[in-house]
C-alpha cells in the first residue's frame, strides 16, 4: 500500500523548515522582523477515515510526535481508535526554538551567531540612536560575521571602537594608530568595517572608508622610497614618498645613514617615524638595486614575509649586502603569531633552502617546512604595529 499524503513526521518537518527558512536571506528576515513570529507549520493530521485506512501510519504518526517541543495537539475521539491526542501543527515563538527543532547543527549555528551579535554590540557600546542601526547592520552582515574566524572576529571587536573620523590624519590605511591590530586587517574586511561604522556614525558610505578615516589611497608602481624622518625628507626636497626605478637607485645614493628594505609596499607605508632612515620596498624578488656600491657604507636591515619566498629574497639581499641584519625573521616571531599564519602556494613550499641564511633563519626555514607551526606563512601585515615599533627601536639602539 502506498504511503499516505497526510501525517508529516518529525524528520520531514525539519527538512521542510530547513529548506524554507534556514538560509542567510530568510534567517536575516526572521532575525530583523519579530512580527514574523509566531511561525507555524501544519502537520496534516488525518481524518478518521484516513486513519482507519492506514492504521499503522496513524499510530506511527501519533508516537513520533509524542513529547516533542513546540507541537500543538488536540484530543479527538476516532471510530475504532477511541480518544487520541493528535498532532496538529508546530508553533515557534522565536528563531531559537525554530533552530532547536530543525537540528543540532542549526541550533549551534544560531547560538554561535547570538554570541557574536551580543559580543560585538557590547564592544561597540552604541547609544540609543545607534543601537537599532547597528543591530540592522549586524543582521545584514550575518553571512560575513559567521564566516569570520574566531581570531578575526576578536580583532573586529577591538578595531571598530578604536576608529573615528579623520583618525588617519593623512597617513595610509595600514599606518592607522591602532593597538593590537595587524596592519592588513581593515583592508581585508573593508566592506564590513564600513558597514558597521556607517551604522554607528553615519556619512561613512557617502565619503568612502578611506576619506572618512582621513587616510590616503596607497600608490601603485615602481620601487617605493619613503624617508622616515624630518632630516631625510628635507634631504629629498621635503618629499614624503617617491617612486624610483631600479636604475636610479643603482646610480644615486639615498641621503640617510640607515636603509630599511621592506618586502611589501603596504608594510612600508605603515612604518613609524625612524631617525636617519629611508625605507625601500616593492622590489619583490627584483633586488638588483641592492648591488649599488653606495650601500656598502650604510647600516641596512631587511624585513620580509616569514615564508619560503621571503627567506629566498632575504638570502638574495644578503648576497648583495653581506652586512645587513634582519628584523623579525626568526622562529620566535612565527611562534608568537602562529594563530595568524596561512599556507603559501605548494610550488613555493617545495623550493630548496637557499644559502646565506644564518643558523636562526635556517631553523625558521626548517620549522616552516616540517609542520612546526599550524601553517607555512606569516605575512608581514599580520604582525602587530606596536610590536614592529619595539623591534625598530631595538635596531636603532644597536646601530647608534
Amino acid at each position: 500500500m502506498n504511503q499516505p499524503d497526510w501525517g508529516i513526521l518529525p524528520p520531514d518537518a525539519a527538512a521542510i523548515l530547513r529548506r524554507r527558512y534556514w538560509n542567510s536571506a530568510r534567517r536575516r528576515q526572521l532575525l530583523s522582523d519579530s512580527s514574523a513570529f509566531p511561525l507555524e507549520l501544519g502537520l496534516k493530521p488525518p481524518s478518521g477515515k484516513q486513519a482507519l485506512q492506514h492504521a499503522g501510519h496513524f499510530q506511527h504518526f501519533i508516537q513520533a510526535w509524542r513529547g516533542i517541543e513546540n507541537t500543538i495537539c488536540t484530543s479527538r475521539k476516532l471510530q475504532h481508535f477511541g480518544e487520541q491526542t493528535i498532532p496538529q501543527k508546530l508553533h515557534f515563538p522565536d528563531v531559537e526554538s525554530l533552530a532547536r527543532f530543525i537540528g543540532s547543527n542549526e541550533y549551534r549555528q544560531h547560538r554561535h551567531w547570538q554570541t557574536r551579535y551580543t559580543r560585538l554590540m557590547r564592544a561597540c557600546s552604541p547609544n540609543d540612536w545607534q543601537q537599532e542601526a547597528l543591530s540592522i547592520a549586524l543582521i545584514g552582515s550575518l553571512h560575513d560575521l559567521e564566516a569570520m574566524t574566531d581570531t578575526d572576529f576578536a580583532l573586529l571587536c577591538q578595531t571598530i571602537p578604536q576608529l573615528y573620523p579623520t583618525i588617519g590624519q593623512g597617513c595610509y590605511l595600514r599606518a592607522l594608530p591602532l593597538h593590537g591590530i595587524h596592519t592588513k586587517f581593515i583592508e581585508q574586511h573593508a566592506a564590513l568595517v564600513q558597514t558597521l561604522l556607517e551604522a554607528l556614525h553615519g556619512n561613512v558610505a557617502a565619503q568612502g572608508l578611506y576619506a572618512w578615516l582621513g587616510c590616503q589611497t596607497p600608490p601603485k608602481d615602481w620601487l617605493l622610497v619613503r624617508p622616515l624622518c624630518a632630516r631625510t625628507r628635507q634631504a629629498l626636497s621635503g618629499l614624503p614618498l617617491l617612486r624610483l626605478p631600479t636604475q636610479v637607485l643603482l646610480d644615486y645614493e639615498l641621503p640617510s645613514r640607515r636603509i630599511l628594505v621592506i618586502e611589501n609596499e603596504q608594510t612600508c607605508l605603515a612604518l613609524p617615524d625612524t631617525p636617519e632612515t629611508i625605507a625601500v620596498s616593492g622590489g619583490g624578488k627584483n633586488l638588483v638595486w641592492m648591488q649599488a656600491s653606495w650601500l656598502a657604507h650604510k647600516t641596512i636591515a631587511y624585513w620580509g614575509d616569514l615564508d619560503s619566498d621571503g627567506l629566498i629574497m632575504l638570502a638574495q639581499a644578503r648576497r648583495h649586502c653581506p652586512q645587513l641584519t634582519t628584523l623579525l625573521t626568526k622562529p620566535a616571531t612565527a611562534e608568537r603569531y602562529a594563530h595568524r599564519m596561512s599556507n603559501e602556494p605548494e610550488a613555493s613550499h617545495k623550493q630548496p633552502m637557499p644559502d646565506n641564511l644564518t643558523a636562526e633563519e635556517a631553523l625558521l626555514w626548517h620549522n616552516l617546512h616540517h609542520q612546526a607551526y599550524p601553517n607555512t606563512r606569516l605575512e608581514q601585515e599580520h604582525i602587530d604595529a606596536d610590536h614592529i615599533a619595539e623591534v625598530l627601536q631595538h635596531w636603532l639602539t644597536n646601530t647608534e
